[in-house]
């Protein structure tokens, strides 16, 4: 991996305490852990675009690093999210690339369960796409049951997000792979995308997800009334 830099330390819950360590391997951003009260630590760094802050759970897990999905606020130059102390450990980094546009953040995250068989696909990138990007279902796509589902790719008018609409019913109590091949998908600079996160051009990214089970539970029904949150006047009464 030919990465310019990244930073990662590990957090975890020892009774109602937290620890951390951070080790440098390179210049660049790092990270600022500030342990706060309640069981919270503080996560700060620099507000680089293409500084992507991702997470791990146990390490040894292959291929594992995800992008964190909390959306981080901004103060005073610097991103930030505040996390609390769980029942298993977590590491995380704050990865920077090459120069190269990498997705940030996907919706649903891979590993999903129980996701809206209505709910569209979408990965947010770093940076924005080539003016004269086109997507087809070549280059993102799901399957299903080893079928090819129909659906439509969009990107949005700032190149920085791609969206993958389902044009029929998505299986219910399903799996979902969902694939973006970046062979043929270069950013503004004129570089391949960064698709897996492996600091190199190019690669493939692959998002799995569970549906939610549209099953009907036997001798089950909804029963109820619906009213209206205001009065409505008809014919001068209410």
């Amino acid at each position: 991996m030919s990465f310019r830099s990244w930073r990662r330390f590990f957090l975890g819950a020892i009774l109602p305490q937290f620890f951390a360590t951070q080790s440098a391997f390179s210049a660049g951003p790092a990270l600022q852990i500030r342990i706060g009260q309640s069981g919270t630590v503080q996560i700060n760094w620099a507000n680089d675009p293409a500084a992507v802050l991702e997470s791990i759970s146990p390490l040894a897990v292959p291929g594992g690093w995800q992008p964190v999905s909390d959306q981080p606020s901004l103060d005073g130059g610097l991103l930030s999210i505040t996390l609390r102390a769980g029942d298993t450990s977590r590491f995380f980094r704050l990865r920077t690339t090459a120069g190269l546009t990498t997705i940030i953040e996907t919706s649903p995250v891979d590993g999903e369960g129980d996701v809206a068989v209505t709910r569209d696909t979408i990965m947010r990138l770093s940076s924005p796409l080539a003016a004269n990007t086109i997507l087809t279902s070549d280059h993102f796509y799901a399957t299903s049951g080893g079928r090819k589902l129909l659906t439509r790719v969009e990107l949005s008018s700032d190149r920085r997000t791609v969206t993958l609409f389902y044009l029929e019913p998505i299986p219910g109590s399903a799996r979902v792979s969902v694939v973006l091949d970046a062979s043929e998908i270069f950013d503004a600079q004129g570089k391949l995308l960064d698709a897996d996160g492996d600091g190199a051009p190019g690669g493939v990214k692959r998002l799995i997800f569970d549906t939610l089970s549209i099953t009907p539970v036997p001798q089950t029904a909804v029963v109820g009334r619906v009213f209206a949150a205001e009065q409505i006047r008809i014919g001068g009464n209410l």
